[in-house]
């Protein structure tokens, strides 16, 4: 295998992963429906926390991340109950067009990665295998490829959804803005509970 071939093959590992609604898909719900701006400063937000547990995975915290994802399963389930009242709290009061948070929707972009068990779980199982496939292949590039994939595969998803909220809120001007509030709430409550009733990984 190659190096463009092992890129490839990363991508594909990390897409699969990226589309499947989870988190992340509907805070950027939650973000872009407010403005374009507030979806893309949340999604540098996700980039940096991604950014932050490739580098813990790269300096070898793979025995930590795996020991505070009980941790990270209460806080996390603990944010999303948080993210659900804000949504339907701004469902009952939508937001101005064009309003802007800022530094909270880094903040959430950030938070929702590293406190996020799937995908630490995922980056220490299926991440770590390709990785180390490519470790094998390519030495220390295969990290780093590996990592590049991981950025491009969940920018270009997160750019694809802030495009999408943002086109259907300008067809259907606010109509749209108390639906998306009042899905992302539910999906919210629901990722909480399955985060707090789900299994932890020994």
């Amino acid at each position: 295998m190659s190096g463009a071939e092992y890129l490839l093959y990363s991508l594909a590992v990390c897409f699969s992963i990226l589309i499947v609604p989870g988190q992340i898909f509907f805070m950027l719900i939650q973000e872009a429906s407010r403005s374009v701006r507030d979806g893309l400063t949340s999604s540098l937000g996700v980039v940096l926390g991604e950014v932050f547990l490739l580098a813990l995975l790269y300096a070898g915290f793979t025995l930590l991340l795996q020991q505070i994802i009980p941790f990270l399963k209460a806080g996390g389930a603990v944010l999303l109950l948080s993210l659900a009242a804000y949504s339907f709290l701004k469902a009952v009061k939508p937001p101005r067009t064009g309003s802007s948070s800022g530094g909270a929707s880094l903040g959430r972009g950030f938070m929702l990665v590293v406190m996020n068990p799937p995908f630490i779980i995922w980056l220490l199982t299926v991440g770590s295998a390709v990785i180390d496939s490519g470790y094998r292949l390519l030495g220390s590039w295969g990290y780093f490829i590996f990592a590049q994939a991981l950025l491009i595969s969940s920018t270009t998803v997160m750019l694809v959804l802030i495009a999408a909220v943002s086109a259907g809120r300008k067809v259907f001007q606010t109509r749209l803005t108390k639906p998306l509030y009042i899905v992302s709430g539910g999906a919210f409550i629901l990722l909480a509970i399955n985060l707090l009733l789900g299994p932890t990984p020994p």
